[in-house]
């Protein structure tokens, strides 16, 4: 008798362009049997379409492959990368129409795929869409990346952020993604759960911290806990993480807490759950980075968006602001010190 199988899509998001081909987009999945038991360290058959128009839509392309998945029962498959049953991964449009993607997937490594799993592919992977949109900023056309922009600012490692001026303050609109101080020292990559529970001082991560899915880097940015933000030279040079005031003052500003956390999400379904009521009125691009537990936990990403001010509710605790994919509110809170959240940097006046 065969065994059920369940499988978990865990993030269908980032995609990889190179100056050649092929091109190819990252899938990662959970697998668990009919007991909830994860299906570690097992090989597994994979047979992947691209569906237009809707869960059982046209196949613009198909493909096929062999996977292994890890002791945590996560498969890690790049889409493009396959082997092709039906159609070119390259030649798809994706600036045209509505995609999902079926993914059916043999349990024993074979072809006889027992589990099927359709969704919509709500993110457009941007890079792909690129070369079909001319040369319209991508991220401003997806909403991502307002193109109301004041004008742009480097960190010490050369990455460039864009700006936004909204009342009297100038912010960036790209959540901080530096591995520096200003001052050129480390602020230190932790990865391990533990090792981030038991720091003392500064430390930093990013969502998928093992290094895979490193375009979430560049929209979603690192996550910083409180002792990184207190050391004073977190944000580049002439620019400085905001103290709970003037987190006070820009709400104030979009009208409130009520309504200032739709004014600040970034438009569309791309990376929210749920974003309705979404405006990015401002260019702010408020997006859902999530954030990482004091026990090392990552938890919420493209639910919940966190942001460290530089105010100390006690010896124990920061102040920050979060937004989450359901309502249009910004919220106060106390958090942990050790809690990673993503960081937005305000000019000095």
């Amino acid at each position: 008798m065969k065994k059920l199988f369940t499988i978990c899509t865990f993030i269908l998001m980032t995609a990889c362009v190179f100056s050649q081909p092929p091109e190819k987009m990252s899938y990662q999945a959970v697998i668990r049997d009919a007991g909830n038991l994860l299906v570690a360290s097992h090989v597994i058959g994979v047979q992947i379409s691209v569906l237009q128009g809707s869960v059982t839509g046209t196949p613009v392309y198909v493909e096929t492959q062999s996977s292994t998945t890890n002791a945590n029962g996560l498969v890690t498959l790049e889409i493009g990368n396959g082997t092709p049953v039906t159609g070119t991964f390259s030649d798809i449009d994706w600036s045209t129409g509505v995609y999902y993607i079926k993914v059916e997937t043999d349990p024993t490594g074979g072809t006889d795929y027992t589990m099927t799993v359709t969704s919509q592919l709500l993110s457009v992977p941007y890079a792909l869409y690129a070369k079909t949109s001319g040369t319209t900023d991508i991220l401003e056309e997806l909403g991502l990346i307002a193109n109301n922009y004041s004008g742009t600012m480097s960190d010490l490692e050369g990455n460039v952020y864009k700006t936004v001026k909204i009342g009297t303050q100038t912010w960036m609109a790209e959540n901080l993604r530096a591995n520096a101080f200003n001052n050129g020292s480390e602020v230190p990559l932790v990865n391990g759960n533990t090792d981030w529970a038991n720091l003392s001082g500064s430390g930093h991560c990013y969502y998928w911290s093992s290094g895979e899915y490193f375009a979430l880097r560049g929209l979603f940015g690192a996550l910083y806990n409180w002792y990184a933000v207190a050391n004073g030279n977190l944000c580049p040079t002439g620019w400085h993480v905001p103290t709970d005031g003037e987190w006070t003052t820009l709400i104030n500003y979009l009208g409130g807490t009520s309504i200032a956390g739709g004014k600040l999400k970034a438009r569309g379904s791309y990376y929210w759950e749920d974003s309705s009521g979404a405006t990015n009125d401002f260019g702010f691009n408020a997006l859902p980075g999530g954030y990482r537990q004091s026990n090392g936990v990552y938890f919420n990403c493209f639910k919940y968006g966190s942001w460290w001010s530089s105010s100390e509710y006690n010896s124990n605790d920061g102040i920050s602001r979060f937004i989450d994919s359901v309502t249009n509110q910004i919220y106060w809170s106390n958090d942990d010190k050790n809690l990673g959240l993503s960081v937005r940097c305000i000019k000095n006046n």
